[in-house]
């Protein structure tokens, strides 16, 4: 039976190997790429789900 191989674009925190960890159970193996046509914009993150396994620690 062939696997099955599932592609992920990962910005932010998903970058990030105790979230990796937190959502699939293992580090992902990447390579650095880019999405063009897109604007970065900033957002408050507020769900506490996230903000826990993130641990993100900002300077105010």
């Amino acid at each position: 039976m062939k696997e099955t191989i599932h592609l992920l674009f990962s910005y932010g925190t998903l970058q990030l190997e105790k979230v990796q960890q937190e959502n699939y159970g293992r580090l992902l193996i990447g390579e650095a790429d880019r999405l063009t046509s897109y604007k970065i914009e900033k957002i408050q993150i507020t769900d506490s789900d996230v903000l826990a396994k993130s641990q993100l620690n900002i300077i105010q």
